[in-house]
């Protein structure tokens, strides 16, 4: 039951939980779930979409070796999965802070489709919810 959401300008689709913000401008879509604290509320986690023009068609796995310098301050065990039938790799963040931090990186149509995904608290709780939202990720072809 949760609602979907087509991006025209990412050039995808997705669902997400309906007490998840959604934000979209022109080159990302941020989803957000706020967690009510005593008199405040607090970001608990998010998850960024970006688009990245892949002019030259590179493969994923070559683009992101010319990031390895950018990607330093994270791990991966090079094994790639597959979002909606397109290669896709993971990038965890090395001691960080939170109970989850992590870039997915897709290729897809001449580009590269970076998710960034951020828990400050709940990691447990919301790294399931996060991949599912992940695994409704449908490409407009």
């Amino acid at each position: 039951s949760w609602p979907q959401h087509t991006s025209q300008t990412l050039g995808l689709s997705l669902q997400y939980p309906a007490d998840w913000q959604k934000y979209e401008n022109n080159k990302s879509l941020n989803l957000k779930i706020l967690n009510a604290t005593s008199t405040k509320t607090n970001l608990a986690g998010q998850i960024a979409i970006t688009k990245i023009a892949n002019l030259k068609n590179i493969p994923l796995i070559k683009w992101l070796e010319a990031k390895k310098d950018e990607l330093k301050n994270y791990s991966t065990d090079d094994k790639i999965f597959y979002l909606d039938g397109q290669p896709a790799l993971k990038y965890i963040l090395k001691n960080s802070g939170r109970n989850l931090d992590w870039l997915v990186f897709i290729g897809f149509n001449k580009n590269i489709y970076q998710i960034s995904a951020a828990v400050n608290e709940g990691g447990g709780l919301y790294e399931p919810v996060i991949d599912k939202i992940l695994s409704t990720i449908k490409f407009v072809k």
